[in-house]
């Protein structure tokens, strides 16, 4: 009767478990439908930013294509304030990291622009804290 008690509490623990890890908030990297995409005016290529409403938090891993065409800019407080944020990899598609695109980003820790980047704005870095490598290109 005792060992019968016994496992039943054990089985019944170790679901009550198995449920509550399995509730827990993930911490997964950001994913391509809490990005947006504008068509550039030229029809050649995208600019990327945050999704109105979105939180982002991980590693941020910027697709060099969308829809067929290539996200050639990083838009105007595209990030801004996505306190969450960790590490950011920009594609060489990307030429133009618009002013303040990952500004007040505060957990960002490393970033590596490509060569392709040919205009980094205003404060794009501002107030990122945390910051402890960033790669430019000679360019």
């Amino acid at each position: 009767m005792y060992v019968k008690t016994f496992y039943l509490r054990a089985k019944t623990c170790l679901t009550l478990l198995l449920v509550a890890l399995c509730s827990l908030p993930s911490f997964a990297d950001v994913t391509l439908d809490q990005l947006e995409f504008t068509l550039n005016n030229d029809g050649t290529g995208y600019t990327v930013r945050k999704k109105e409403g979105a939180t982002l938090e991980g590693a941020l891993t910027i697709p060099e294509i969308y829809n067929g065409l290539p996200i050639t800019e990083i838009g105007i407080s595209a990030f801004y304030g996505c306190k969450k944020i960790t590490e950011i990899v920009i594609p060489n598609s990307v030429t133009s990291i618009g002013n303040g695109a990952f500004d007040s980003c505060s957990s960002l820790s490393k970033i590596n622009i490509p060569n392709s980047v040919t205009s980094i704005g205003d404060w794009a870095f501002g107030v990122c804290t945390s910051l402890s490598e960033i790669n430019i290109p000679n360019s």
